[in-house]
Protein backbone atom coordinates (compact mmCIF):
# COMPACT_ATOMS: atom_id res chain seq x y z
CA UNK A 1 0.00 0.00 0.00
CA UNK A 2 1.41 3.35 -0.99
CA UNK A 3 1.38 6.44 1.20
CA UNK A 4 -1.30 8.08 -0.99
CA UNK A 5 -3.61 5.07 -0.88
CA UNK A 6 -3.18 4.72 2.89
CA UNK A 7 -4.41 8.32 3.30
CA UNK A 8 -7.50 7.49 1.24
CA UNK A 9 -8.15 4.33 3.25
CA UNK A 10 -7.71 6.12 6.58
CA UNK A 11 -10.18 8.82 5.42
CA UNK A 12 -12.70 6.12 4.55
CA UNK A 13 -12.11 4.50 7.94
CA UNK A 14 -12.78 7.82 9.69
CA UNK A 15 -16.09 8.28 7.84
CA UNK A 16 -17.10 4.68 8.54
CA UNK A 17 -16.25 5.10 12.24
CA UNK A 18 -18.34 8.29 12.25
CA UNK A 19 -21.31 6.33 10.83
CA UNK A 20 -20.96 3.76 13.62
CA UNK A 21 -20.83 6.54 16.23
CA UNK A 22 -23.96 8.16 14.77
CA UNK A 23 -25.77 4.82 15.09
CA UNK A 24 -24.65 4.53 18.70
CA UNK A 25 -25.92 8.07 19.34
CA UNK A 26 -29.28 7.06 17.86
CA UNK A 27 -29.38 4.08 20.24
CA UNK A 28 -28.76 6.42 23.20
CA UNK A 29 -31.59 8.69 21.99
CA UNK A 30 -33.92 5.72 21.54
CA UNK A 31 -33.22 4.20 24.94
CA UNK A 32 -33.79 7.58 26.60
CA UNK A 33 -37.54 7.46 25.91
CA UNK A 34 -40.29 4.90 26.36
CA UNK A 35 -40.93 3.36 22.93
CA UNK A 36 -38.08 5.42 21.52
CA UNK A 37 -37.10 5.00 17.89
CA UNK A 38 -33.79 6.19 16.45
CA UNK A 39 -33.84 6.63 12.67
CA UNK A 40 -30.48 7.20 10.94
CA UNK A 41 -29.98 8.02 7.26
CA UNK A 42 -26.53 7.17 5.90
CA UNK A 43 -24.96 7.57 2.48
CA UNK A 44 -25.72 5.00 -0.18
CA UNK A 45 -27.55 6.13 -3.33
CA UNK A 46 -27.42 2.77 -5.11
CA UNK A 47 -25.77 0.47 -2.59
CA UNK A 48 -26.37 -0.32 1.05
CA UNK A 49 -22.75 -1.26 1.74
CA UNK A 50 -22.10 1.50 4.29
CA UNK A 51 -25.48 1.11 6.01
CA UNK A 52 -25.12 -2.69 6.34
CA UNK A 53 -21.54 -2.71 7.52
CA UNK A 54 -22.02 0.18 9.94
CA UNK A 55 -25.05 -1.62 11.37
CA UNK A 56 -23.06 -4.82 11.81
CA UNK A 57 -20.12 -2.97 13.35
CA UNK A 58 -22.29 -1.09 15.86
CA UNK A 59 -24.41 -4.11 16.92
CA UNK A 60 -27.12 -1.58 17.86
CA UNK A 61 -29.40 -1.74 14.80
CA UNK A 62 -32.74 -3.53 14.61
CA UNK A 63 -33.74 -2.68 11.01
CA UNK A 64 -31.65 -1.80 7.93
CA UNK A 65 -33.13 -0.56 4.65
CA UNK A 66 -30.94 -0.66 1.55
CA UNK A 67 -31.56 0.15 -2.14
CA UNK A 68 -30.97 -3.45 -3.23
CA UNK A 69 -34.02 -4.76 -1.35
CA UNK A 70 -37.63 -3.62 -1.91
CA UNK A 71 -39.18 -2.16 1.23
CA UNK A 72 -42.82 -2.31 2.37
CA UNK A 73 -44.49 -0.23 5.04
CA UNK A 74 -47.43 -2.55 5.73
CA UNK A 75 -47.71 -6.30 6.14
CA UNK A 76 -46.16 -8.95 8.35
CA UNK A 77 -42.69 -8.31 6.86
CA UNK A 78 -43.15 -4.55 6.59
CA UNK A 79 -41.36 -1.73 8.38
CA UNK A 80 -44.23 -0.96 10.75
CA UNK A 81 -44.65 -4.55 11.94
CA UNK A 82 -40.89 -4.95 12.41
CA UNK A 83 -40.71 -1.84 14.59
CA UNK A 84 -43.78 -2.95 16.58
CA UNK A 85 -42.16 -6.32 17.36
CA UNK A 86 -38.88 -4.72 18.40
CA UNK A 87 -40.64 -2.15 20.61
CA UNK A 88 -42.71 -4.92 22.24
CA UNK A 89 -39.57 -6.94 22.92
CA UNK A 90 -37.09 -4.31 24.13
CA UNK A 91 -38.91 -0.97 24.44
CA UNK A 92 -36.79 0.89 21.87
CA UNK A 93 -35.60 0.45 18.27
CA UNK A 94 -32.92 1.74 15.90
CA UNK A 95 -33.41 1.77 12.13
CA UNK A 96 -30.74 2.64 9.57
CA UNK A 97 -31.66 3.62 6.03
CA UNK A 98 -29.36 4.17 3.06
CA UNK A 99 -30.30 7.37 1.22
CA UNK A 100 -31.33 5.47 -1.93
CA UNK A 101 -33.46 2.87 -0.14
CA UNK A 102 -37.25 2.57 -0.29
CA UNK A 103 -37.66 4.92 -3.28
CA UNK A 104 -40.49 2.65 -4.44
CA UNK A 105 -42.60 3.77 -1.44
CA UNK A 106 -43.14 7.25 -2.84
CA UNK A 107 -46.45 7.76 -4.64
CA UNK A 108 -46.46 7.53 -8.43
CA UNK A 109 -47.10 11.27 -8.66
CA UNK A 110 -43.91 11.94 -6.70
CA UNK A 111 -41.75 10.06 -9.20
CA UNK A 112 -40.98 13.04 -11.42
CA UNK A 113 -37.54 11.99 -12.65
CA UNK A 114 -35.28 14.98 -12.44
CA UNK A 115 -31.54 15.00 -12.59
CA UNK A 116 -28.89 17.07 -10.90
CA UNK A 117 -26.11 18.87 -12.80
CA UNK A 118 -24.09 15.64 -12.96
CA UNK A 119 -26.93 13.72 -14.57
CA UNK A 120 -27.71 11.63 -11.47
CA UNK A 121 -31.38 11.07 -10.70
CA UNK A 122 -32.59 13.18 -7.77
CA UNK A 123 -33.69 10.89 -5.00
CA UNK A 124 -36.61 11.60 -2.69
CA UNK A 125 -35.64 12.09 0.96
CA UNK A 126 -36.45 8.67 2.38
CA UNK A 127 -35.43 9.67 5.91
CA UNK A 128 -37.98 12.46 6.22
CA UNK A 129 -40.61 10.29 4.50
CA UNK A 130 -40.07 7.41 6.94
CA UNK A 131 -40.04 9.75 9.93
CA UNK A 132 -43.47 11.08 8.92
CA UNK A 133 -44.92 7.65 8.04
CA UNK A 134 -43.68 5.92 11.21
CA UNK A 135 -44.91 8.75 13.43
CA UNK A 136 -48.35 8.75 11.74
CA UNK A 137 -48.63 4.95 11.98
CA UNK A 138 -47.97 4.77 15.71
CA UNK A 139 -50.19 7.78 16.39
CA UNK A 140 -53.07 6.13 14.50
CA UNK A 141 -52.45 2.91 16.46
CA UNK A 142 -52.68 4.86 19.74
CA UNK A 143 -49.13 4.01 20.76
CA UNK A 144 -46.97 6.78 22.20
CA UNK A 145 -43.52 6.78 20.60
CA UNK A 146 -40.64 9.22 20.39
CA UNK A 147 -38.76 9.23 17.10
CA UNK A 148 -35.36 10.90 16.70
CA UNK A 149 -34.16 11.33 13.12
CA UNK A 150 -30.46 11.83 12.40
CA UNK A 151 -29.19 12.46 8.88
CA UNK A 152 -25.46 11.87 8.61
CA UNK A 153 -23.91 13.30 5.50
CA UNK A 154 -22.33 16.13 3.66
CA UNK A 155 -22.79 19.71 4.76
CA UNK A 156 -22.17 22.75 2.55
CA UNK A 157 -19.57 25.08 3.97
CA UNK A 158 -19.14 28.59 2.58
CA UNK A 159 -15.92 30.52 3.10
CA UNK A 160 -15.16 34.04 2.04
CA UNK A 161 -11.88 33.97 0.19
CA UNK A 162 -10.34 36.80 -1.76
CA UNK A 163 -12.91 38.59 -3.89
CA UNK A 164 -15.47 35.79 -4.02
CA UNK A 165 -17.05 33.05 -1.99
CA UNK A 166 -15.93 29.48 -2.25
CA UNK A 167 -18.23 26.51 -1.62
CA UNK A 168 -17.08 23.05 -0.71
CA UNK A 169 -18.80 19.98 0.67
CA UNK A 170 -17.33 18.62 3.88
CA UNK A 171 -18.09 15.34 5.63
CA UNK A 172 -18.22 16.26 9.31
CA UNK A 173 -17.49 13.33 11.62
CA UNK A 174 -20.72 14.10 13.48
CA UNK A 175 -24.38 14.40 12.57
CA UNK A 176 -27.03 16.82 13.68
CA UNK A 177 -30.70 16.02 14.22
CA UNK A 178 -32.59 17.83 11.48
CA UNK A 179 -34.73 20.72 12.62
CA UNK A 180 -36.46 21.86 9.40
CA UNK A 181 -33.86 24.10 7.75
CA UNK A 182 -32.40 23.37 4.31
CA UNK A 183 -30.32 25.31 1.83
CA UNK A 184 -31.57 26.09 -1.67
CA UNK A 185 -30.35 22.75 -3.06
CA UNK A 186 -32.37 20.78 -0.50
CA UNK A 187 -29.37 19.78 1.60
CA UNK A 188 -30.18 19.68 5.33
CA UNK A 189 -28.32 22.27 7.35
CA UNK A 190 -27.62 22.18 11.07
CA UNK A 191 -29.05 25.09 13.03
CA UNK A 192 -25.72 25.60 14.75
CA UNK A 193 -23.87 26.19 11.48
CA UNK A 194 -21.45 23.33 12.08
CA UNK A 195 -18.50 22.87 14.40
CA UNK A 196 -16.32 25.88 15.15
Amino acid sequence: MTFTSSIAVSGLRARFSAAVEVIRAARVEATGARNGIGLVKLMGRHSGFVACHAALASTDVDLVLIPEVTAHLEGERGIFRCLERVLDRQGHAVAVVAEGAAQELFAATDKAETADRSGNARLKDVGVFLREQITAHFKAAGRDTTLKYIAAGTWRVTRARGHGRQHRDVDWPVAWPLRARADGAGHPQPETGGPH
